[in-house]
């Protein structure tokens, strides 16, 4: 059996990260709320990937023979951006109202 946990550099789960068998054509689990994930498969060389979104992709080499669980941490993935350009737009609005004349009651 392979089964691990994916978590943050902080040790936080990562709830559904898609871990993928690249080895066994489509083979795609999801980890549970607390980033965990299990997969029966029989001994051999496997090729795991791991993406979650706003993370480094991870992928690594596994022999399996016995049943060891793996403990995945996602670095963060770091993104430039150059120019960000906001603009907004409001519709004109009517004013609804009317006068009113406010005065203090003398003591």
């Amino acid at each position: 059996m392979l089964n691990g946990n994916v978590s943050t550099l902080t040790y936080e789960p990562l709830e559904l990260a898609s871990v993928q068998i690249k080895d066994i054509t489509d083979t795609t689990l999801l980890t549970d709320a607390k980033g965990a994930f299990a997969v029966l498969l029989p001994s051999g060389n496997y090729t795991l990937q791991i993406s979650y979104v706003g993370y480094q992709l991870y992928q690594q080499k596994v022999v399996l023979s016995a049943n060891l669980p793996l403990n995945i941490r996602l670095l963060p993935a770091t993104v430039a951006l150059n120019v960000v350009e906001i603009s907004a737009t409001r519709a004109p609005q009517g004013i609804n109202g009317s006068n009113s004349n406010v005065s203090k009651k003398p003591n």
